[in-house]
Parts: structure tokens; sequence; C-alpha cells
């Protein structure tokens, strides 16, 4: 898991990200808000290139980010409820927010230069990603095996032990993509073994690699 203490920057074409993993030997230190007392020293540990834009940081959500988070879902006004995200099904939930953080760093300065807390003005939550686990069901039926009866009553066996596995595992939904040729015939079946319909939002599946 990633840990709100530890945080890497790193530049992209928006100015300076941070992400929450351990930093390594060259990073370059600085000081950030909070509300601690003045004389409090806050250390965090960055690798840094800045840009002329504002600085973004990349974090992993809190509790306290609720209400902005709220707010972000309701301007945005689309047709779906907030999630709940003390869910543990949602495995990465990850906050954006405007930070100062790179004003006041130089990549440059073989030290950390230190910034009073006071002088750094506070930061404003700009968007979130949330991913949450489901599942995508495959179906191995051989056509040849006995009558269209036989098999159904196949399927119906695989069904409910299959559904039962998956809620035991902690799931909460599964999603199967079907077959063109076979969707209309097979879909009124799954209808009836209580699965809905469920492309009124575009559906897209982003294939993940090693390295990104």
């Amino acid at each position: 898991r990633l840990r709100h203490s530890r945080r890497l920057a790193r530049a992209t074409q928006f100015g300076v990200v941070a992400q929450a993993f351990r930093p390594n030997p060259t990073t370059v230190g600085a000081r950030l808000a909070s509300s601690e007392p003045k004389d409090r020293l806050v250390s965090l540990h960055f690798s840094v290139r800045l840009f002329s834009f504002a600085s973004m940081l990349v974090r992993e959500y809190t509790p306290h980010d609720l209400d902005a988070l709220r707010a972000i879902h309701a301007a945005q006004g689309f047709d779906y409820a907030f999630p709940d995200l003390s869910n543990p099904l949602f495995v990465s939930k990850l906050v954006l927010e405007e930070t100062n953080v790179g004003a006041r760093l130089a990549s440059s300065e073989p030290k950390a230069r230190l910034v009073p807390l006071q002088q750094l003005s506070p930061s404003r939550i700009l968007g979130a990603a949330f991913l949450r686990l489901t599942a995508e069901a495959y179906l191995l039926l051989d056509p040849r095996a006995g009558t269209p009866r036989d098999r159904w009553n196949a399927l119906l066996a695989l069904h409910a032990t299959a559904e039962r596995d998956a809620w035991q595992r902690g799931l909460e939904d599964v999603h199967a993509w079907l077959p063109p040729r076979v969707a209309a015939r097979f879909g009124r079946r799954l209808e009836r073994l209580g699965w809905r319909r469920d492309d009124a939002w575009t559906p897209y599946c982003k294939k993940l690699e090693a390295g990104n």
C-alpha cells in the first residue's frame, strides 16, 4: 500500500506531480503547509523539475477530502450516486490537489531550501480517481455435450455456484461481454437469471502493462 508520508514528485506537462513512493537518495527536501506550530519542521523528499504552471500533487485519499469531492461530483452533474469510499473494494483512491510546493523547490540545489510553514498557502483539491474491484465472467460449456436442455441445466449449476463463490469472495457485481452472434438469444437467458443489460454508458477498457 502507498503511504501518505512518503511522496516522490515527477514532472508532467501540467507541472509537478507527486506520488506516494519511497524517496531516493537524490531527492530534494522541502517543508509543506500544515496546522502544526510554525517552529515545527515537516520534512518530505522530492525529485523535481519545475515548470511555470501551477504545481499539482497526486496523493492518497483521506476522509478529510470527502466534502470537497462531493462538491466536485455534484458540479459534474453525472447521473450516478457518489461512491461509498469506505468500501474495501475501492483498492485505489487517489486525489489530485493544486499546491505551491513546486514553487518552493529548486531541482538544481543539492540540499533542501527551508521554507517557513506559515508561508505556504493551503492546497485545493482538483479531482480524484478511484478504482473499484469487479469481475469479468467467462463461460466454457461444451456445445457437443448432451441436449440443449442438458446444457441449460449445466449452465444453471455453474451459475449458482459461481454467483455464491463471487459473493463469498467479497465481490458485488460481475460483468459479461457476449459474442455478437449469440448476444440476443443468450442475453435473454441471462436476463432470466437476474442479469441486466448495462451499456447505457459507453464502456472502455485500458490494458495495463509493466512500467506504466
